[in-house]
Order: structure tokens, then sequence, then C-alpha cells
């Protein structure tokens, strides 16, 4: 079991114990500083203490340039850009590692530390398919979030050729804050409704969890493993407060709503289960493990309608009623109620393992056996339900390594809906959309294929390959939508339905071009179907039929790169459409396509010891169906740097979007609809700042 663990798997940053000889017993630290144009700035600083028994990391990384980037062990930072809105960024780590000289015994401590605000904006245009009319949707949001969230974790491994023990805490706290505002209107020949809403949301987080492995190999080469775990969340409070005016133009209607939602939860579940290896000759082992489960998670759904109080004062986000009687008359006892579920688990499976020096062949054969107890309580309704299933969720995987590697995984999942989505009633705070539970909502089974093959030769420095990947669903989760032609409200029901599928073909190959292997030529190509069939918009109750649209998505990039020395040079193109028809005879075909092409360059100038790295990219969007995403933005950043004192100080000078062209902008379709969304991003800046490297080394390394 410890030896399948996989160490930093989720996390922002890991430390190597195997590090260069030169950094054991060493010190290294790094501080950046920097100021720019349009109120940009950056800060960050990174320390790192080797020793032959213990480690030590320690990292701050604050800015406004939308980067959340991590520091590699060489004090270098992972480039990670935020792409929607603007965000401030703000984060502080630290990592401690310690074993023995016999390297049986590792303990790894981590802790982080964020407080981030982000300001997003978006435009929203779309259509909802409907054979009887495709119906158009706009709308505008602004958010201001504020998130803080603190993580610690502790992982403790000792392993020997006998005996192995692997533990796992960890504890962490996330608090958010949204303020929002948002426009929308739905129209077709004209305006049918419009509403505006600002809302406030508040939440906070708590997760706690350990988890313990025990493992004891015998003599004869077979093992037995134990393990346990146990994991506890607390989400108190989880406020919504929502101001909502809308107004109904085709029969000259206000609404005005004031409305608060409490929606806490918590949580435990735990878990303890045995594995008894099995080794067989030919590099065959036979697992079988036996696992227990049990959760139970309490939750509160309580909303109110504080537009309902004759006494006023509660026209504003945040005020709250201060009295019984009058919590009593805000209630919405149609959309408030609390709920208990109780979830047990036992699994068996048989793992058909084979590990040589050329591949690995892993084959699970689980059954699962859940059972659910679930209280649900609302004003006018106190039920228990249960139920019962039995799972088989295969799964194969096989590998091989070398030159000529292939690989292909198939597995298949099923997904029960929640209890809550089963009971009888459902959800209208928000009139314009309301949503109905459906109690015969069947369990949605995927099964997944995936294959990739690569090919590489040393005497052509050529290397191929070759991807494939499908997916098939089995009464998938659609929507039953019914429209209301008079106001506009759309009223959705979930039910299953058959036939979506999606698969995607991919090919590429790299080599050198020329005997110095300087030139450098890269291309690849890929092929995407998307089948998505889904309940066609019911106008007026009058009955729906299934909407089938089909998305054809190809692709080819290519780049070709010059590099001799400390000159590198690189020209690139992409191409990507999106191709999509329907059975629907309203439907208009949609042909778009985005266009990618540009080079980039990075040369250091000798008798200037200056290094540049400019990069020129013509971003062009041409088919959709708003002149807005019709556009052509060439994106132009550039950076000068120079080193000082034997490259222990770096001047930076960079420049970001020169020309104020970039945008972000999103496209989705499918059998209900299609949306095209812009993204506020942050504005183009200049920004110089200053690198201090310190590299000291212990009198005694060698």
């Amino acid at each position: 079991m410890a030896e399948q663990i996989s160490k930093g798997e989720g996390r922002d940053y890991v430390m190597d114990l195997s590090l260069k000889r030169e950094y054991i017993q060493n010190a290294l630290a790094t501080v950046e500083a920097g100021g720019g144009t349009q109120d940009r700035w950056s800060a960050r600083t990174f320390g790192l203490l080797m020793g032959e028994k213990h480690d030590a990391m320690l990292y701050a990384n604050t800015n406004n340039l939308n980067e959340d980037g991590t520091p590699r062990k060489n004090g270098d930072w992972l480039p990670s850009r935020f792409s929607e809105g603007v965000k401030t960024n703000r984060e502080v780590g630290l990592s401690v590692r310690s074993g023995n000289k016999e390297k049986t015994i590792d303990n790894d401590f981590q802790t982080t530390v964020k407080w981030n605000e982000e300001k997003i904006e978006s435009e929203s245009q779309g259509e909802v398919f409907a054979k009887d009319g495709n119906i158009s949707k706009q709308g505008f949001t602004k958010e201001k979030n504020k998130y803080f969230s603190w993580r610690l974790e502790d992982e403790f491994q000792h392993s020997t050729d006998k005996f192995a023990l692997y533990t796992n805490s960890y504890v962490s706290y996330d608090h958010a804050k949204t303020l929002s505002s948002t426009e929308t209107s739905t129209y077709r020949d004209q305006l049918i409704n419009e509403s505006l809403n600002q809302g406030l949301v508040k939440a906070d987080y708590l997760y706690a969890g350990t988890r313990l492995d025990l493992k004891k190999r015998f003599s004869w080469g077979d093992a037995i493993s134990f393990t346990s775990s146990i994991d506890v969340s607390h989400n108190k409070p989880n406020d919504t407060y929502s101001l909502n005016k809308m107004n109904y133009a085709v029969e000259g209607v206000d609404d005005v709503r004031n409305l608060y939602s409490d929606q806490h939860k918590h949580s435990y579940d735990y878990s303890f289960g045995v594995r008894y290896e099995l080794s067989l000759s030919h590099g065959w082992v036979i697992n079988i493990p036996l696992s227990f489960m049990q959760k139970y998670e309490n939750r509160h759904h309580s909303n109110y309608r504080l537009d309902r109080l004759d006494e006023g004062g509660f026209d504003e986000l945040g005020i709250l009623p201060s009295t019984t009687d009058q919590w009593m008359k805000a209630q919405d006892a149609d959309n408030t109620y609390s709920s208990d579920l109780w979830k047990k688990s036992c699994k068996s499976e048989l793992q058909l393992i084979r590990q040589g020096d050329e591949g690995f062949l892993l084959i699970v054969l689980p059954l699962e056996w859940q059972q659910e107890q679930y209280h649900y309580m609302r004003p006018d309704m106190d039920t228990v339900a249960k139920r019962r299933k039995f799972l088989f969720q295969p799964q194969l995987f096989y590998t091989n390594w070398g030159k000529n590697s292939k690989q292909i995984d198939y597995s298949l999942s099923m997904k029960q809906p929640d209890f809550v989505d089963l009971m009888p009633y459902g959800d209208d705070t928000n009139p314009l959309a309301v949503r109905i539970n459906n109690p015969d909502l069947k369990m949605l089974i995927r099964n997944h294929l995936g294959a990739y093959m690569s090919w590489s030769s040393d005497s052509t420095d050529l290397s191929r390959w070759v991807a494939m990947e499908a997916n098939l669903v089995r009464n998938s989760w659609g929507t039953r939508t019914s429209y209301n032609t008079k106001t506009g409200a759309f009223t959705y029901r979930n039910d299953n339905v058959n036939g979506n599928w999606d698969a995607k073909l991919a090919a590429g190959f790299s080599r050198s071009i020329d005997k110095q292997h300087r030139f450098r030529f890269s291309a690849d190509a890929k092929l995407g179907y998307v089948r998505s069939v889904d309940f066609d918009i019911d106008y007026d109750n009058k009955g729906a039929e299934l909407s089938k649209v089909n998305t054809w998505s190809p692709s080819v990039g290519a780049s070709l790169t010059y590099q001799l020395k400390d000159f590198l040079w690189k020209v690139k193109g992409k191409y990507e459409g999106k191709y999509s028809c329907s059975n629907l005879e309203i439907f208009e075909d949609i042909k778009a396509c985005d266009f990618q092409y540009g080079a980039e360059l990075q040369y250091t100038i000798p008798w200037m010891k200056v290094g540049i790295q400019p990069d020129l990219t013509m971003f062009t969007r041409k088919g959709y169906n708003s002149n807005e995403m019709n556009t052509d933005d060439l994106v132009w950043n550039a950076m000068l740097t120079r080193t000082f004192c034997k490259g222990n100080v770096t001047a930076k000078l960079q420049a970001y979007d020169l020309l104020h062209q970039l945008t972000n902008k999103v496209y989705t379709v499918n059998a209900q609809g299609r949306t095209e969304t812009w993204y506020n991003t942050i504005p183009r800046y200049v920004m110089f700042s200053l690198v201090f490297k310190l590299h000291k080394k212990a009198k005694n390394a060698e």
C-alpha cells in the first residue's frame, strides 16, 4: 500500500528529497518586487533550507496580475494566470520535510494561507432552441468575491521490506463572501420580461480528516493491508440574500421579492477495510480488498420572503427580522425543508495486476452494495425514504513504456440522483425559473474508453502519437422545459434521455528538419464529435419532442522552432472549428471557427547582456451569431531582462497586452441552446521589477 502512495497529489507544490547534491546542506532565497502602470504590482519571496535529513521551504506571493503560481524548488515560479475578471492574490506557504538516512521514514508537513479578491464582469447572449420558435436571452453580471482559506496537512510514512505505515491528517477552513448584480432579459419578437437582481452570499466551510494505512508483507511474498479513515465537514453559515425586481412586459406587471436563504449543512463519514495481496509467478498479483463505509449528512434549506413583512425596513440586503412572529410570517413554506441522510456501503473487489519491466496491467472487478435512508421534513410533510442498490463499476488499464508505448483504459461508472431531487416537490423561489422534482429519475450510467499510442526513433528524431476517446451515457439527466409565452417564465423538470455520446480522435508528430537539430517542426490534428440529446422546449404545455444537436469540432495546429544557444525563435498557428446541426427545422446551422497564429522570440544580446522576449499573437473568431464575438484581436507581450552581480540580481521590464486587445470569450452549445459569454480581463500594463537571489553553500557541502 505504501508503495502506491502518490506523493504530493493535488498539491500546489512538492519538495523532492532527491535534489542535486549541490543543494544538500544549502540555503536558497529569492525576493522579487515590481510596480507598473494601471496600478499593477507584484511581490513574492521564496526561501529553501536543505539538509540531509530535514528540508524547509517558505514562500509568499501577492499581486494583482491575475497570477497565482507557486515556486519550483530552484526558486523559479510556475506561471499560472487567472483568465476571468481581475484578481488580487495573496498567499503564504510553508513546507517542512524530514526523514532518516536510511530513507525508511518520511514526514511532510505543509500549510498554506490564501486571501483573494476577484472582480468579474460578464455579458452573455444566447438562444434557447425550440421547434415553435427560438427564445433569445441576454444577461449582464458583476461580481465582487472575497475568499480566505487556510489548509494544514501532515503526511507520515515509514516503510521497510516487511512493514509499511502511512498516515495523513488535514484540516482546512474557507470563508467566502460575494456581492453580485445581475440584469437579464428574455425576448422573441419583442421584450417578454426583464429582471434585476442584487445578491449577497456569506459562507464558511470547515473540513478535517485523517487516514491510517498499515501493510505487512510475509516471507513468501504475500501481504495484508488495513486501512481506516474519518472525515468531517461543517458549512455554517451559508446565507444568501437576494433582492429581485422583475417586470413582465407583456402583462405590464412588476414583481419585487426580497429573499433570504439559509442552507447550512454538516456531515461525517468513516471507513475501514482490509486487503490481501496474493503474489503469483510471472509478475501477477491478485488483490482482494473488502471495505465498509458509513456517511451521515444533515441539510437545512430554509427560505424567507422578507417582502411579506409590512413593518418595512427590509428593502436592503443583509437585514433580517428580529422577532419570532416576523420570522414565521416571512417563512416561505413551499420552499423550505430539512433532511437527514444515512448511507452505508459494503464493497468487495477482485484486482488483477501484472507488472513487468515493459508494462503494467490492472483489471478491477468491484461489487458494491449501498443502502440509504433519507428523512425529509417540510412544514406540510415528514417522510422517510429508503433504497438499496448493487453497483458494478469495472475498470481496465494497460500501459507499456519505451520508445513505442501504448495505453488503453476503460471504465463504467454509475451515479444515482440525490434523494432531495426525488422528493415530490420543487422550488419556485425564482418565478422565472421554477424547478420541479422527478421521483422517477433513474440512475445515470457512463461508459468511457480511451487509447493512446506513440512511436519514436533515435535515427530520424521523429516522434508520433495517436489518441482516441469515447464516452457513451445511458439514462442521461435531461431537462423537460415548459415555457410560458405570456410571462417568459421557464419550468424545469429533470428526466432521463438516451442517445448522448461523444468521441475524439487526435494525432500528431514532431521532428527536427535539419542535421544540426536546430529546426524542429511539430503538428497535431484533432476531430471531436458530440451527440447532444435533450428535450425540446414545450410552449404552454403543448408537448415537446427530442432535440438532437450534432457538433463537430475539428482542429489543426503546427509550430516551427529554431534554437541556437541563447537564441530561440518560434512561429505557430492553430485552427479550431465548431459546426453544429439539429433535427429541429427552425435550427440555423452553426459554422464558427477560431484562428490563432503568431511568433515569439527569446534572445540574449551578448555585448549588452540583455534578454529580450517578445511574442505576438493574432486571435481571430468568425461565424458567431453575435458581432461582438466575430473579432480580430492582436495581442503583443514583451519582456526585457538584465542580470547583475554574477547573476544574483535581475532587472525585468515586462509589457502585457501592449495593444489592449486581449479578450476572454466562451462559447457553448448543446441540445437545448447556445450561449456566447464575454468576461472582463486585466488592463494592459508595463511593469518594472527586481529579483534578488541568494544561494549559500555550507562549508562541509560537497
